[in-house]
C-alpha cells in the first residue's frame, strides 16, 4: 500500500497495527499536510460487526472537537481492487477498506513514556489534569470511553496529552436534550458488546465494569486514577500472576498509596488517588470536571493547606440515567453477560507450566470425515504454542495402558478428567463440532481437571466444510489468549492450520488414520494412508515427513531419504516446531551432519522447552557424540516431562549404564518395566548382570522372556555376553540359534550386523580361520547387507586379507558417504576406513597417518582402536599404552563390548614390553578376571597365562 494514493491522501509509511485498525502516516494532496490513516485490517474488513464499529468510532470521533483528544478529519471508503481510484467516494455502506483520517501526532503513547520510570510528580498533575479535560468533553457529549488507559494516551513532543482509540466507547443518554446522529448509533453499538464478555483492559477496568454492570461516566474515572497511580508511582495498583488476582484486588483491596510506593508524593495527592478508585462509584469522583480541579489546584500549590476535595455526591444526570436504562433489554444482555465473564475469570489463568491434557474433538455432525480429523487438526495447531504445555501423547497413552484402556481409545470428558488427575494436569482441552442449519459450529473449551468447571471457551461458525478448518485455526488464536498467552506469542507461533499442514480436509483425514494407525498397529500399516494424503495433496509437508520417519524404522534408508528430503523442500509451509521437527530429520536422514541436527534440536528446545520428541531424539545424539552429560540432561528432562513413558526411562537406563553408573541404570529400567513389559529393559538388565557379575539378575531377564515373541532379542545378546566372557563355543551355538530364531521371525536380513561382530571378536581373541568360515556362510546366506560392508573390512585387517580389503574399500566409503554425508566427522570416519585398509595390506604406518591427530578426549571410536593396533605392529610403545589405557577406562565402557578382553591383555603385554611388570600383572589379571568363565582352549587367554607366567616374582 505503500506509495499508492487513497482518495487524496498519498499513503508515506506504515505506523502501526491494532485489533481494531491499521496505522499508516499519508499526505494530504489537497491541503499538504501529514495526516494518519486508519483502515480496518484485511481480515476484518468483510466483517459487518467491525466495520460498524469503526464506523463508530468515526462518529464519535468527529463530535469530541477538543485539545485533549485527537482530531479526526475525515472518513471514507476505497473500492477494491483499485485502491488508488482517487474518484471513489466515500460510501460507509460498503465496509470493505473502510478509513478514517486523523491528526498526525508527534510524541509517544503514555505507556512509552511511563515504561522508563515515574514520571515527575509536577508533570503526573498535569498530564492528569489535561487526561481529565478531555474526558469532561467526552462525557459531556454522552460518551463513555471504557477503556482509559496509557496505551490510549498520547504525549506529543509539546507535552500535550491526547485521548486516543473510541472504538469501544459507549454512548449514554443522560443529560443529553434532543437527537443527533450518535443516537442511532447507540442501539448498534451497545450490541457489539458480545455476550459472555467484557469490554476493556483488565488492569484499568472499574469494579462495575469488571462485574458486567451498566456504567457511566465514573467507570472512566476510576480508570484514570489507575493511570494517575502508575503515572506516579511506575506500577499498577492492582497487580497479580493471573486475571482473577488482578480481578480480586480491582474488587476487593485497597491499593497502598503512592506516598508509600514511591518518596516525595504529598498526601494529598493520595487522597485525589483514593478518591478516584473507590469501589463504589457513588462516592467516587463524579465528573471529570472535579478531578481536574482537584489535580489543577494541588499543582498549583497556592496553598500550604491541605486540598479540600470536592464531595462525593451522586449527579443527577448519572442517577437519572441508571433509572432510565434499568428496564432496557440492552443492560439486561450486559449483566447476563457479566454473570459468564466474572465467572470464568474467577478461575485463574493457565501459567507455562500447568501441565493440561489434550482430549477428542466430539463429532456430532454424523459425518464420519471429521472422526478425528479435528482432533489431529486441533493437535497441530496447540502444539505451535511454546506457552502451553500439553502431555505428550506418550504419556497420555501409557495412562490409558495403566487404566487397561487401549492406548488409542477416544478421550473423552470423563476419560480425560481421569487422565488429566493421574497426569497432575491442570486443565483439560477438548472441543466438539456440529451442524446449525447448513452450517457449521465449532467449540473449543478448558475445563478443571478435578471439578470439571469451565474456565475458557470460544466458538465460531464454519459456513461450509470446507470452510471448517480455516474457522478452527481462527478459534485456536482466540482460545489460546483465554488461556492466558501473551499476544505477542500467539501472533508469533500461529500458522493456520490450512498452512501449516493442508487446505484438505480429504487430505487431513488420511493423515489423521496415518498417525492412529502407526499408534495402534504397527508402521508398516501405517504407510497407505500417509501415502493417500499425500496423493491428495503433494504439497503435504507433514505427511511427507511422517512417511520419511516411518521409512527410516522400516529400515528403507533411501525412501526415507526421499520422503525426509521432499519434506524439507516443503518445510516453509508448516508451523514452527514442525519446521524444526523436518529439519533436524533431514540433518539425521539426508544430509548427516550430527552438529546440525543437534543444532536445530537446541533451538527448537530453546522455543519449546518442553518438547518431549526433541528431548528424547537430542539425547540419542548427544550419547552418540559421548556427550553424555547433555545426553543425560535431557532425558531426565524428558522423565520430568512424561514420567509415565516407559521408553524414557529406558533411554535414561541405556544412558546411565554407558556411564557405569548401574544402580541408577537399575532403578531406571524397573521403573521402565512397571509402567510397561518392555523387553528391551530386560535386555539391557541382562547386560547389567552381565558386567556386574550379578548372575541371578542375568537369569531373571531370560525367564521374564522366556517362550515370549521378543525373546529373539535376548538371544542375540546372551550370544554377545558369551562372547565378551571367552565363552566363545557357547557364542557359537547361540548363533545358531538366534540366527534359525530371525529367519523364523522373518528378520533374516537383520542378523548381518550382529554375525560380523561375532566374528569380528573371534578373530580378535585368535580364532581366526572360524571367523572367515562364519562370514563366508553368511555371505552364500546372503545375509549380509551393504551395512555391514565396514565390519568386513574390519575382519579384513586383523585377518590381514589385504585383497579382500581392496575389494570392500570403495562400496564401503560409498555407503559411508552415503549414510553419514560430509561432514568433518564423516570425513574422519572415512579416513579411518581407509586405514583399515593399510592395516589388511601390512602397512601400519600409512594407517597411522591417516588417522593424526588422534584425539583421546571424546567418545570411545574405531579409530582409536585402529591407531593403537597399527601402533603395536610398529613397536611403538608408548602410543600403543596410551591408546589402550584410553580404550580401557572406565569412561569409555561400551557395554558387551567385543575388545575390551583384547584391550586388556594387549594393555598387559605392552606395559611388560615397557618394563611395567607390576601393572602388567593387574591387567593380566582383570583380562582373568573378565574370562574367570572362558574355553580354557582360546588362543588370547593360552598367550596371556603363558606371558604372565613369565612375571612371577
Amino acid at each position: 500500500m505503500i506509495g499508492q494514493t487513497i482518495s487524496h491522501y498519498r499513503i508515506l509509511s506504515r505506523l502501526g497495527a491494532g485489533g481494531m485498525g491499521v496505522v499508516y502516516e499519508a499526505e494530504d494532496t489537497r491541503l499538504g499536510r501529514k495526516v494518519a490513516i486508519k483502515f480496518l485490517p484485511d481480515e476484518t474488513s468483510q466483517d459487518g460487526e467491525a466495520a460498524q464499529r469503526f464506523q463508530r468510532e468515526a462518529r464519535v470521533i468527529s463530535n469530541l472537537n477538543h485539545p485533549h483528544i485527537c482530531t479526526l478529519y475525515d472518513i471514507g471508503s476505497a473500492s477494491p481492487p483499485n485502491l488508488a481510484n482517487p474518484t471513489n467516494p466515500p460510501n460507509l455502506a460498503n465496509p470493505t477498506n473502510q478509513f478514517m483520517v486523523m491528526e498526525l501526532l508527534d510524541g509517544q503513547s503514555l505507556k512509552d513514556r511511563i515504561a522508563r520510570g515515574p514520571l515527575p510528580i509536577e508533570e503526573v498533575m498535569e498530564l492528569g489534569a489535561q487526561m481529565a479535560d478531555g474526558l469532561d468533553a467526552a462525557h459531556a457529549q454522552g460518551v463513555v470511553h471504557r477503556d482509559i488507559k496509557p496505551a490510549n494516551l498520547f504525549v506529543t513532543a509539546r507535552g500535550t496529552l491526547k485521548v486516543l482509540d473510541f472504538g469501544i466507547a459507549k454512548l449514554h443518554q443522560a443529560g443529553r436534550h434532543g437527537s443527533s446522529d450518535l443516537d442511532s448509533t447507540r442501539g448498534a453499538t451497545d450490541q457489539l458488546t458480545n455476550l459472555g464478555t467484557t469490554i476493556g483492559t483488565v488492569s484499568y477496568m472499574s469494579p462495575e465494569q469488571a462485574r458486567g454492570k451498566d456504567i457511566d461516566a465514573r467507570s472512566d474515572l476510576f480508570s484514570a486514577g489507575v493511570v494517575l497511580y502508575e503515572m506516579a508511582t511506575g506500577q499498577l495498583p492492582f497487580q497479580g500472576a493471573t486475571v482473577a488476582t488482578i480481578f480480586e484486588g480491582l474488587l476487593t483491596k485497597q491499593p497502598m498509596p503512592p506516598s508509600q510506593v514511591r518518596s516525595g508524593i504529598a498526601p494529598e495527592f493520595d487522597r485525589i488517588v483514593q478518591k478516584a478508585l473507590e469501589k463504589d462509584a457513588d462516592t467516587r469522583y463524579q465528573s471529570a470536571a472535579e478531578l481536574r480541579s482537584d489535580l489543577k489546584r494541588l499543582r498549583r500549590g497556592a496553598s500550604r493547606e491541605p486540598v479540600t476535595l470536592a464531595p462525593a455526591t451522586v449527579s443527577s444526570r448519572w442517577r437519572g440515567s441508571t433509572k432510565a436504562l434499568i428496564g432496557a433489554p440492552l443492560v439486561v444482555t450486559a449483566l447476563v453477560g457479566g454473570f459468564f465473564f466474572y465467572r470464568s475469570i474467577t478461575t485463574p489463568a493457565l501459567t507455562a507450566k500447568d501441565p493440561v491434557v489434550l482430549a477428542s474433538v466430539v463429532n456430532r455432525t454424523g459425518d464420519a470425515m471429521f472422526d478425528d480429523t479435528l482432533g489431529e487438526a486441533l493437535a497441530l495447531q496447540l502444539r505451535q504454542s511454546p506457552f502451553l504445555n500439553l502431555v505428550p501423547d506418550q504419556q497420555v497413552q501409557a495412562t490409558l495402558r495403566l487404566m487397561a484402556r487401549e492406548p488409542m481409545t477416544p478421550i473423552t470428558e470423563e476419560l480425560g478428567r481421569e487422565i488429566c488427575q493421574r497426569a497432575g494436569a491442570k486443565a483439560l482441552l477438548g472441543g466438539a463440532i456440529a451442524m446449525l442449519g447448513s452450517s457449521y459450529v465449532v467449540t473449543l473449551n478448558a475445563q478443571d481437571c478435578v471439578s470439571g468447571r469451565l474456565f475458557a471457551e470460544e466458538q465460531i461458525q464454519a459456513t461450509s466444510k470446507e470452510t471448517v478448518l480455516a474457522a478452527l485455526g481462527t478459534a485456536v488464536s482466540a482460545f489460546r489468549e483465554k488461556l492466558g498467552e501473551a499476544l505477542a506469542s500467539v501472533q508469533r507461533y500461529d500458522v493456520k492450520i490450512e498452512e501449516a499442514s493442508t487446505p484438505s480436509l480429504e487430505a487431513l483425514k488420511a493423515y489423521s488414520q496415518g498417525t492412529r494407525t502407526r499408534r495402534t498397529t504397527s508402521d508398516f500399516d501405517s504407510v497407505p494412508f500417509f501415502k493417500h494424503a499425500i496423493d491428495l495433496d503433494p504439497e503435504f509437508a507433514l505427511a511427507y515427513a511422517r512417511l520419511g520417519t516411518v521409512y527410516a524404522n522400516l529400515s528403507q534408508p533411501d525412501e526415507a531419504r526421499k520422503m525426509t528430503a521432499k519434506a524439507y523442500e516443503l518445510r516453509s509451509k508448516v508451523s514452527e516446531a514442525e519446521r524444526l521437527y523436518i529439519e533436524a530429520r533431514y540433518y539425521t536422514t539426508v544430509e548427516t551432519d550430527t552438529q546440525k541436527a543437534l543444532d536445530t534440536y537446541r533451538v527448537w528446545l530453546g522455543t519449546y522447552p518442553n518438547e518431549y520428541t526433541a528431548l528424547v531424539n537430542s539425547a540419542l545424539l548427544l550419547k552418540q557424540r559421548g556427550e553424555t552429560a547433555e545426553a543425560l540432561r535431557n532425558q531426565e528432562a524428558a522423565t520430568r516431562i512424561a514420567p509415565d513413558q516407559p521408553i524414557t526411562w529406558g533411554n535414561l537406563g541405556d544412558t546411565y549404564l554407558s556411564m557405569g553408573r548401574f544402580d541408577d541404570a537399575k532403578k531406571a529400567l524397573e521403573t521402565a518395566l512397571k509402567l510397561q513389559d518392555s523387553s528391551g529393559a530386560h535386555i539391557t538388565l541382562f547386560v547389567i548382570g552381565t558386567l556386574t557379575g550379578d548372575q541371578a539378575l542375568a537369569d531373571a531377564q531370560v525367564e521374564a522372556l522366556r517362550g515370549k515373541r521378543e525373546e529373539v532379542g535376548l538371544v542375540g545378546v546372551r550370544m554377545q555376553a558369551a562372547a565378551y566372557r571367552g565363552r566363545m563355543k557357547e557364542a557359537a551355538v547361540l548363533a545358531t540359534e538366534w540366527q534359525a530364531r530371525m529367519d523364523a521371525a522373518s528378520r533374516r536380513q537383520r542378523t548381518g550386523e550382529g554375525i560380523c561382530g561375532l566374528a569380528i571378536n573371534e578373530a580378535l581373541v585368535g580364532l581366526v580361520d572360524q571367523a572367515r568360515a562364519r562370514v563366508a556362510a553368511a555371505l552364500d546366506e546372503e545375509l549380509l547387507l551393504p551395512g555391514s560392508l565396514d565390519e568386513r573390512l574390519v575382519l579384513a585387517a586383523i585377518t590381514k586379507d589385504a585383497a579382500l580389503a581392496r575389494e570392500l574399500l570403495p562400496q564401503a566409503i560409498v555407503e559411508f558417504k552415503k549414510d553419514n554425508g560430509n561432514n568433518p566427522q564423516a570425513v574422519r570416519g572415512e579416513r579411518a576406513l581407509q586405514a583399515l585398509a593399510e592395516l589388511a595390506d601390512g602397512k601400519p604406518a600409512e594407517a597411522i597417518a591417516l588417522l593424526e591427530p588422534i584425539t583421546f578426549d571424546g567418545p570411545y571410536s574405531e579409530a582409536v582402536s585402529i591407531w593403537t593396533i597399527a601402533q603395536m605392529q610398529v613397536k611403538n610403545w608408548p602410543a600403543a599404552l596410551k591408546g589402550l589405557e584410553f580404550m580401557t577406562s572406565e569412561k569409555q565402557r561400551q557395554g558387551l563390548s567385543p575388545t575390551l578382553a583384547f584391550a586388556h591383555a594387549s594393555l598387559a603385554r605392552v606395559q611388560m614390553e615397557l618394563g611395567q611388570n607390576e601393572d602388567a600383572r593387574k591387567n593380566y589379571q582383570k583380562f582373568f578376571d573378565l574370562w574367570k568363565d572362558a574355553d580354557p582352549d582360546v588362543p588370547l587367554l593360552l598367550q596371556a597365562r603363558e606371558e604372565f607366567a613369565k612375571l612371577a616374582p
